[in-house]
């Protein structure tokens, strides 16, 4: 279900790794950009209601309260990730 829901909406056979990449972005910082940004979630918003909003314009003069990721290097973190998974296979 969760390839095939992703083949529906992009031309190829790759799938995020959400859950990975948060987990990589608190043990191994070095392997990610981080930029500094002002993130709230949605309380109140129409159509928004419950999201996470980042301010990527900062036209409101809010203090900035998130190091938020944008890129990783990819192959240290399929390294990672990779070499984690035979470690729990190997048990």
């Amino acid at each position: 279900f969760y390839l095939s829901s992703y083949q529906k909406r992009t031309s190829g056979q790759r799938v995020p790794l959400h859950d990975p990449c948060a987990v990589l972005a608190v043990t191994h910082p070095e392997i990610f950009t981080f930029e500094p940004r002002t993130v709230r979630v949605e309380t109140e918003g129409r159509h928004t209601t419950g999201m996470t909003v980042v301010d990527e314009r900062g036209w409101d003069n809010q203090p900035l309260n998130c190091q938020v990721g944008y890129a990783i290097d990819r192959d240290r973190g399929m390294n990672i990730f990779f070499e984690t998974m035979r470690t729990y296979a190997a048990e």
